[in-house]
Formats: structure tokens, C-alpha cells, sequence
């Protein structure tokens, strides 16, 4: 029996030779309501072969099973709800994994190492507005996703995720593991940002292979769209931040 894929000793120890940003400018598209709430794009934070690696290593967490996504309801409980939310999932903790993904990535956002006053992202009133949180790293439970043909994520709102360490979430991280190409015939399965009003305004970030995207939890309302051919592999965990003291 062949033993299960482990990644190497030296994932990821190099740094991409080029990444591409782009910040997600809401009031210059069809979202202007959205103006002055952060998105982000980072393109090539990871090569072809770096994202095929991750998704071997991730299957072999569970022996490529994958389970139902579940939404969550309240109360810290989850349920599987098909309606709202159809797609695979394998939760993978690993907190050496999601420091070196980080590391990819920290140098390019400055603007979201600390925030004080940032209201729109933190929330809170005039508490959270006076303090200062420092970034400390990605949630290091990721959450590897698996979306086939007819498979979506109806829209919500990300939930802020509290440890009892005091860390609390206030951004996304979707790391796409896939793109459009003769092997994955993939078709569809844009993250898109709606309106708030239901409209039908929205704009779309299109899977491709290595890309970041980075968004604020708070008031973005989004959706995973229908995958209308092949399959989509992505990976979503949380950005974690600490008050200072």
C-alpha cells in the first residue's frame, strides 16, 4: 500500500518571483455602495504545481474523502443545508502549512497589517475604533472546497471567528487551487460580490490558479456561483488579528 502524499520539507520556502496586486476599487464598478470596504486581489502566490501539490496533500488527510459543507446557524452550531450550500469539504489544521501560505502574501498588504480606526471592517463602535489590532496570521483550521459541475454557495456573510485566545477574524482568505484549462474544464465558480438591495448588481472574481483574494468579513455580501462545468478546487481559511496591548 502506497503511503499517503505528504508535501516536501520545502514547500513554499521560496518566495514567487512576481505577484501581481490589484485592490478592488467599489466605488469604480457596479458596487459603489461598497466604497471604502477592502477587497483584494493577489495573482501568482502560487505556481500550477504548488496548488496541485496542496490539493494531493489535502486529500490524503482523509483519504480523499470529502465531507458535506455545512453552513452555520448560530450558537456556534453547523448543519448541512444543500439548498443554501452544495460542495465537498476537508478541514485540515495545520499551522505550519498556513504560516507558510501567509508568508507569500504578508509583504503585499500593508494596509491590512494593523487597523485602528477602521470601523468599516472592525465593527464595533467607538471601542473597536479607538483600539488597535495587530495581524497575527491565518486561521490554521483551512477549509480545502471541492465544487462539481451544479455545485454553489448561494450568497451570505462571512462570520467573524473568535479563539479563546482572544484572536478574532476580520478577513477571507480564498486561495484558488484551479483555473479554467483542457484538464479541469472548469466553467463558472466566480466568487461574486452582490448589492445589498438584491438588484442583481454584483462583480465577479474568476478562479484562477495561485490567486488571493482578500476581503473584509463585515457587510460584503458574496456568493460562490454556480460551477456549470468540470470541477473547482479552492482553499478558504480565515485572517486572524489580536488587540494590542
Amino acid at each position: 500500500m502506497d503511503s499517503p502524499y505528504q508535501l516536501p520539507d520545502d514547500f513554499l520556502a521560496l518566495p514567487r518571483p512576481t505577484i501581481q496586486k490589484q485592490i478592488i476599487d467599489f466605488k469604480t464598478t457596479d458596487l459603489p455602495d461598497y466604497e471604502g470596504y477592502f477587497a483584494c486581489i493577489l495573482d501568482n502566490v502560487l505556481s500550477a504545481n504548488e496548488c496541485a501539490d496542496l490539493i494531493k496533500a489535502a486529500k490524503a488527510q482523509t483519504n480523499g474523502e470529502w465531507e458535506q459543507a455545512t453552513i452555520k446557524v448560530g450558537f456556534g452550531m453547523q448543519e448541512v443545508d444543500p439548498e443554501s450550500r452544495l460542495c465537498g469539504r476537508i478541514i485540515w489544521d495545520n499551522k505550519d502549512l498556513a504560516s507558510r501560505i501567509w508568508a507569500r502574501c504578508r509583504n503585499h498588504v500593508p494596509e491590512i497589517l494593523e487597523l485602528k480606526d477602521r470601523p468599516q471592517i472592525t465593527g464595533g463602535g467607538q471601542l473597536m475604533k479607538d483600539w488597535t489590532f495587530r495581524l497575527i496570521g491565518l486561521n490554521d483550521s483551512m477549509r480545502f472546497l471541492r465544487y462539481f459541475d451544479g455545485n454553489y454557495f448561494r450568497p451570505h456573510f462571512d462570520a467573524t471567528y473568535r479563539r479563546k485566545d482572544g484572536a478574532i477574524s476580520f478577513l477571507t482568505l480564498h486561495l484558488y487551487l484551479n483555473e479554467p484549462d483542457e484538464d479541469s474544464l472548469l466553467e463558472g465558480g466566480a466568487t461574486s460580490f452582490h448589492s445589498l438591495d438584491w438588484s442583481g448588481r454584483h462583480l465577479d472574481v474568476m478562479p484562477k490558479v495561485g490567486r488571493v483574494l482578500l476581503f473584509q468579513q463585515k457587510g460584503l455580501l458574496h456568493s460562490g456561483a454556480d460551477v456549470t462545468k468540470g470541477v473547482k478546487f479552492t482553499m478558504r481559511t480565515d485572517v486572524m488579528y489580536k488587540k494590542s496591548s
